[in-house]
């Protein structure tokens, strides 16, 4: 794959390019498959860090979605520079009750999964603010929402909804680690379609004490 992008950034014919893209972000799949397959088995493994949890500083949530967003591509199709990001976070001295690690996990896909169901414009909006003792973190597409009387299925490993409508660059998993790591912190989660029947989903993570 390093040959290929070698040879990718200096192609000059566009059917070579083409098909150098192609080698390339194939490979990019197959990695981020097997990385997604792992998570998801560690996920559903009872944890082994007994230590409390620190309090995480909810300003700190920005600078790590911009960690995840130095990423190559998304699914291997999807720059940075293609997707109309916008993040808006209030309350942010709020101390969060949760593991780094596990909420950037969970923020990342999250994300992934508003960028795979946005529509062309691939806006993707991310809000967070208190609501009583828990700070909701809030991941919202562009899309068309989804049919909340099938919730359940969307947490189902390699279910992809609507797949025979329209294509997807997923691989069914990204929502099925969030709801794992969801039973295993005790951080609940909502997901509603909004007014404008773009889909959301909230997680409320608990104040730290």
């Amino acid at each position: 794959s390093g040959l290929a992008l070698f040879e990718l950034e200096s192609a000059t014919s566009p059917e070579i390019k083409e098909y150098l893209n192609f080698i390339v972000n194939g490979h990019d799949r197959i990695l981020a498959f097997v990385d997604k397959v792992k998570r998801m088995q560690d996920a559903e493994l009872p944890s082994a860090d007994s230590a409390p949890v620190e309090g995480f500083p909810a300003h700190l949530i920005e600078d790590m979605l911009s960690e995840i967003f130095k990423k190559h591509t998304f699914f291997g199709r999807f720059t940075p520079k293609e997707i109309d990001y916008n993040i808006t976070l209030k309350d942010s001295d709020t101390l969060l009750n949760v593991r780094p690690q596990i909420l950037k996990i969970m923020s990342e896909e999250l994300l992934e999964n508003a960028i795979k169901f946005s529509d062309n414009s691939r806006k993707v909006r991310v809000t967070g603010h208190l609501i009583d003792d828990n700070y909701c973190l809030a991941f919202e597409d562009s899309g068309q929402g989804f049919p909340l009387e099938h919730l359940d299925d969307l947490f189902k490993p390699f279910y992809q909804h609507q797949r025979e409508f329209q294509e997807q660059q997923g691989m069914g998993i990204g929502l099925t680690v969030v709801k794992a790591m969801v039973l295993k912190t005790g951080i609940k989660m909502v997901v509603e379609n909004t007014p404008a029947r773009h889909g959301r989903f909230c997680l409320m993570i608990p104040r730290h004490v």
